[in-house]
């Protein structure tokens, strides 16, 4: 059991929601296809922006 609480600290971490938009991302990358490579990156970094901006 404290090893699922670990990973679960370790992958999600503070902010779920940043961890469900990250995820919500890759899932679009792969959906899109190789040509969308570019916006994984744009998809974290204003997921970022508006986690941090939340707090």
């Amino acid at each position: 059991m404290s090893v699922l609480r670990f990973l679960y600290d370790f992958v999600v971490g503070d902010d779920p929601w940043l961890f469900a938009v990250v995820g919500a991302g890759v899932a679009a990358t792969a959906a899109v296809g190789a040509n969308a490579w570019w916006l994984l990156p744009v998809v974290v970094c204003a997921g970022l922006a508006w986690s941090v901006r939340r707090r």
